[in-house]
């Protein structure tokens, strides 16, 4: 999980290049995970395969207006899902237990109206393959007609954000399911 204490930094060297003349000395780095996840500027939220919240992130306190230890173990569905497209929604998290999902859907947030978020979601897979839950990466979908439309450059880094958001998650799983294994 991730905030778990026992879970290990990811470390890495800096790129070629970095040193020479004037640049520091390779040393490694160390980036908690929990600080990764902090700065995806998506709403990140994590279900086990009953579809209970695992993990919300910081980006998803301040999109939906729920704190983390106010929504960790609730049905994500049940929370966020309008009344009347919660069939619709079960399908789709059932169908996140075998393959990547991407599309529009409309959520509430703690307060005020449901309103259409971009989302792409799949499957987390342990180190044997098993799906042992679903990890979804979310943001705003439909702009206000007061605001300008986004450029089509805009559009397409956004979509690459979240492309590269939900890959970073698939990663954070597979070294958090990695260090569990790895300790005691």
């Amino acid at each position: 999980m991730i905030g778990d204490p026992r879970a290990e930094a990811i470390r890495w060297m800096p790129a070629e290049g970095t040193t020479g003349p004037g640049r520091a000395e390779p040393r490694p780095a160390v980036i908690d995970i929990d600080l990764i996840v902090a700065n995806v500027q998506g709403a990140v939220i994590a279900t086990d395969l009953d579809g209970r919240i695992v993990y919300w992130s910081p980006f998803a306190e301040r999109l939906y207006g729920w704190q983390a230890d106010e929504v960790i173990g609730r049905d994500a569905v049940d929370l966020l899902v309008p009344g009347e497209t919660q069939s619709e929604a079960r399908q789709i998290m059932g169908q996140l237990r075998a393959r990547s999902w991407a599309g529009e859907f409309t959520l509430r947030p703690r307060v005020g109206h449901p309103f259409p978020l971009r989302i792409r979601a799949g499957p987390v897979l342990d180190q044997s393959g098993a799906t042992i839950g679903i990890v979804g990466v979310a943001d705003e979908a439909v702009r206000s007609e007061q605001s300008p439309a986004p450029s089509t450059g805009t559009t397409k880094l956004l979509t690459l954000g979240l492309i590269l958001a939900t890959g970073l998650m698939a990663l954070i799983a597979t070294i958090l399911v990695l260090a569990d294994r790895a300790l005691p």
